[in-house]
């Protein structure tokens, strides 16, 4: 089944449905499906990659996918390892998204030596737009990949 992220919380599709035809195929069914979640998390990651701003490309290598068994569920977590990958996506300063950042200017010391003051950063977001561009894709990919590792010959 396939988690999405709604305004109002989690909601799965398919999952009654998806569930009963799962416990029927056992471990070729599980395996298809961790496969199926990652390749579609795959298109998300490379799509991330692509729109994150590349200065010195630190931020676009660190954008990894994590395929996890959640009980019943497959869960992918695409994201930077970065710490400042939050801080490119949302902003900072008075420029952050929702009012959460500082409001007041700050100085920084550069690599150079030399003071900067700053109020922000405006966001350039990549994560969220790589999802929503290719969450239907991604939904196709999982279809796709699952029904081929279950009809490939082999364990």
């Amino acid at each position: 089944y396939l988690l999405l992220d709604q305004p109002h919380g989690p909601s799965v599709i398919g999952e009654p449905e998806l569930r009963q035809r799962l416990a029927g195929l056992g471990a070729a069914g599980d395996r298809a499906l961790v496969r199926a979640v990652e390749a579609a998390a795959l298109l998300v990651q490379n799509a991330a990659k692509q729109k994150v701003p590349k200065r010195t490309r630190t931020l676009s290598r660190s954008i990894t996918t994590e395929v996890t068994r959640q009980g019943d569920a497959v869960e992918a977590r695409i994201g930077p390892s970065v710490v400042y990958g939050k801080y490119v996506e949302y902003g900072t300063g008075i420029y952050a998204e929702g009012g959460n950042g500082r409001q007041a200017p700050w100085v920084f010391k550069g690599a150079g030596g030399k003071f900067y003051t700053t109020h922000g950063a405006r966001p350039k977001p990549y994560m969220r737009p790589a999802l929503d561009e290719n969450r239907e894709k991604a939904i196709r990919e999982i279809g796709r990949v699952f029904r081929a590792q279950l009809t490939r010959p082999g364990p």
